[in-house]
């Protein structure tokens, strides 16, 4: 039976999305329907969307989420605030699915496909160079940065046990000297009061870095409110604050999605950063996603030495580059 690549419309491919996340590798909240809409709506603007599904048999088999820019070919999302990327593509389908999207594809003016956040275990980066490389086209898979991940044990001790001589002990130490410094509480934010928690999010965010800061321009803010939202409204949002004495001191924004916490972004009182306060709300989401009997906590983009000290090993993230040349 044929492969047939058609424009889609996001609320009417909504729910059959959600079910095809089920059977792909592709399975992140980065590539639910709830995502790709904030996507569209927030980091899309003066690009030419596709929303390409590809169906067999009436039944859907992949989603591929993609932009025209000028010539160029990226997802809708940006990575700067999309960790990963990808297309969504049932398992079994992938050979099949990509070689009918490149078909789709050669009828668009671009000359460079540039799909940016693929995850090692992608098979769009197996299947996009078997399909571009019939129509001749060129495919570098250019390494892009590294995810850290960790995968968790049944129980905090057992976590704790893993970690290295030296960073078992200074992850105790420091619990300990945070403990004896006052009165300390870790939580989730209550939905209810969703913005007024960013506010405090963001001003631990941009206090504990510059660069952090820089990035925290209007836009960004915009976009951090509107995904927020939409992921509270899907029911993977977790943001978590630290308290010392009833004082806020450390956050973070973690999505609980697919069996693992994800950390999307954090802050902290620079203030209290002798206590160590930004690694220990790392530390304590961790031990809050082993009670909730995660497998995986997900660090996301970024080689930052606390992921390291934390117990986590490197996943790489890449970028496929598809050069057309004339069309």
């Amino acid at each position: 039976m044929a492969y047939v690549v058609e424009e889609a419309e996001l609320d009417a491919l909504q729910e059959p999305w959600r079910h095809l996340l089920a059977r792909s590798q592709a399975d992140c909240v980065f590539c639910t329907p709830e995502w790709a809409r904030v996507c569209r709506d927030e980091l899309t603007a003066g690009a030419q969307l596709h929303l390409l599904a590809v169906r067999r048999d009436g039944e859907l088999v992949a989603v591929a989420p993609l932009a025209l820019r000028g010539e160029t070919v990226p997802f809708w999302g940006a990575p700067n605030v999309c960790d990963f990327m990808d297309v969504v593509v049932a398992r079994g389908h992938e050979r099949s699915a990509y070689d009918a999207l490149a078909a789709y594809a050669e009828r668009l003016p671009w000359r460079t496909m540039r799909l940016q956040g693929l995850r090692a275990e992608s098979p769009a980066l197996d299947g996009l160079e078997a399909a571009c490389a019939a129509r001749g086209w060129r495919v570098e898979r250019v390494p892009e940065d590294v995810a850290p991940i960790l995968e968790l044990p049944r129980d905090w001790e057992t976590y704790v046990e893993s970690l290295s001589k030296k960073d078992r002990h200074e992850l105790r130490r420091k619990l300990r000297r945070l403990g004896a410094a006052g009165q300390v509480s870790f939580f989730a934010s209550n939905p209810h009061v969703l913005d007024q928690d960013l506010q405090e999010f963001f001003r631990m965010m941009g206090d504990s870095r510059a660069d952090k800061a820089r990035f925290l321009t209007p836009e960004r803010r915009r976009f951090f409110h509107a995904m927020a939202a939409a992921m509270q409204r899907a029911g993977h949002l977790r943001l978590f604050f630290l308290t010392l004495d009833g004082r806020r001191v450390s956050a973070t924004l973690c999505f609980d999605y697919g069996n693992a916490y994800s950390l999307y972004n954090s802050g902290y009182d620079p203030a209290l950063a002798h206590l160590s306060v930004g690694l220990l709300v790392k530390a304590l989401c961790i031990k809050d996603a082993i009670e909730k009997g995660r497998a995986r906590f997900e660090f996301l983009r970024g080689a930052e030495a606390y992921k390291y000290d934390l117990g986590a090993r490197d996943r790489p993230v890449y970028t496929a580059v598809v050069s057309r040349g004339g069309t």
